[in-house]
């Protein structure tokens, strides 16, 4: 269990900390409500732009985590392979609110009107389709024939039980259903009174929001959970080896009584009485992990293999939980020994 918890505490930190491909902080995610029209929505979001407090505002057509809008794209001239891949509207204002990085070519501009039939793909679809370069290919789909003008980094939208999928990001310059803006670092309560002082000015129904880290978290709840359990039985399974520690090695030791009091007599010290006790269960320590081991490395495997993006049990683990036991063991066996050792072997031996 110790070994085990190790394990999922390293995979959370890492899910918790790995590059998502965009930032996650500081963001809330509006949704237009389906009695407000398309152009007071588009308002709204130009009106908040126009506000300090907030850096950058974009818009998409379909939520950014978990979307799952999917369509088959081909190469303009290629006969064989086609690709199934995610898609997601985005308007100019989407790749730099999200702080994702473009690592070929530009992004979708509103002064362009030819851009109206430009994609932007992601690396995974640019690998996939086996490209060398991008930049003013044609890709066709169910929607007609696009021109490549652009590649972004690889980025998390699906939970991370999932591999990165290929993506296209086609353009939208009023994408209808959210708006996501990125406030000033610890700005949420001013930007949050702006946004719905604003809405009070274009709709009298409530203004439909969220914040992106709530939403990106939720992706980690059931890992958070397991943690929760892992850490309880963690806890449980060493007080309850503590206690059956305490227990045993009672037990030996009285039933070493005669003999420890006969070496203490002859000129043993505390030191050599805790080598007599302690030989016996370092043994059995080092036996019970030569047999859990494997065990610890099929759980591990196994709960690991839930997840695309993950870390690995390292023998580090297995000698940290090596170590800790041993500790735990010294500590119970050090106490006993202090205990055997001040007791009178004379008043041992007349009682045995």
């Amino acid at each position: 269990m110790f070994a085990f918890s190790l394990v999922v505490f390293r995979q959370i930190d890492y899910l918790n900390n790995k590059p998502l491909g965009y930032n996650k902080n500081n963001l809330i995610v509006f949704q237009r409500p389906g009695a407000v029209s398309v152009e007071r929505w588009k308002y709204f979001k130009e009106k908040l732009s126009t506000f300090s407090v907030f850096e950058s505002v974009g818009g998409n057509t379909f939520p950014l985590l978990g979307f799952g809008s999917m369509s088959t794209i081909q190469m303009t001239g290629s006969n064989g392979h086609k690709l199934l891949a995610v898609w997601n509207l985005i308007d100019s204002k989407f790749i730099e609110t999200m702080k994702m990085e473009l690592t070929e070519g530009r992004n979708i501009s509103e002064q362009r009107e030819s851009d109206s039939n430009a994609v932007i793909i992601n690396e995974t679809a640019k690998k996939e389709l086996g490209l060398e370069g991008t930049l003013g290919l044609k890709l066709k789909c169910w929607r007609g024939e696009f021109e490549i003008i652009g590649v972004v980094n690889d980025f998390h939208f699906r939970p991370f039980n999932s591999k990165i999928s290929p993506l296209v990001l086609m353009v939208d310059r009023n994408p209808t259903s959210y708006a996501i803006a990125r406030y000033q670092p610890g700005e949420h309560v001013q930007a949050i009174e702006i946004a719905r002082n604003t809405w009070k000015g274009i709709s009298e129904t409530s203004l439909e929001y969220h914040f992106f880290d709530d939403v990106f978290n939720k992706m980690l709840e059931n890992e958070h959970q397991t943690s929760i359990v892992v850490t309880f039985f963690t806890a449980l399974s060493l007080c309850i080896t503590a206690i059956g520690l305490v227990g045993l090695i009672g037990y030996v030791a009285a039933e070493l009584k005669k003999e420890i009091a006969i070496r203490k007599i002859v000129g043993s010290s505390v030191t050599e009485i805790l080598q007599l006790i302690g030989s016996r269960f370092f043994v059995l320590t080092l036996s019970g992990l030569c047999i859990g081991t494997p065990v610890i490395i099929f759980l591990s495997d196994s709960w690991l293999s839930g997840f695309e993006y993950k870390t690995e049990l390292t023998a580090n683990d297995i000698l940290v939980t090596f170590l800790s036991i041993t500790f735990l063991t010294a500590i119970v066996i050090a106490r006993q020994a202090l205990v055997s050792g001040l007791e009178s072997p004379i008043k041992v031996i007349r009682n045995e």
